[in-house]
């Protein structure tokens, strides 16, 4: 039989089989990596949960503080601000009616003289209005 070259019997032993494919060179080192990684994520995770904590323990003293208090239900609270709505709505109707009305001689409606209040009237019914230009389209 012929010998084979040298060259050609490292290539044939080299391809023996199917080889598993190699994605990192040094596998301990991405181990380590990884972990690290891992590690400080956890840590900042756990600070996060740790800061959570406190703010539902602070919550929970104030809102048994809110409780002693004796403040409103927010129901009550909503009835209250619709009850002051209705009073400046109120209010500023009165003040439209006495400014449409204007201002009064005594400063109480109730006391001024009917037969005045009829002479402005029958003076205002007197004047006759005013003439209008008629104008035409051609």
């Amino acid at each position: 039989m012929a010998q084979r070259p040298p060259q050609a019997a490292q290539k044939s032993d080299k391809k023996r089989g199917k080889q598993p494919k190699k994605f990192v060179e040094q596998q301990d080192a991405a181990i380590k990596l990884a972990l690290s990684i891992a590690e400080v994520q956890e840590g900042k995770s756990k600070e996060k949960v740790e800061k959570r904590k406190q703010t539902l323990k602070a919550l929970k003293s104030t809102g048994e503080r809110k409780k002693d208090s004796n403040k409103p239900s927010a129901k009550d609270r909503i009835k209250e601000k619709k009850a002051i709505i209705a009073a400046q709505k109120a209010q500023k109707k009165k003040e439209k009616v006495t400014t449409r009305k204007g201002p009064t001689a005594g400063g109480n409606e109730k006391g001024r003289d009917i037969r005045a209040g009829e002479a402005s009237q029958v003076k205002k019914r007197a004047e006759p209005a005013p003439a209008r230009k008629r104008v035409s389209f051609a």
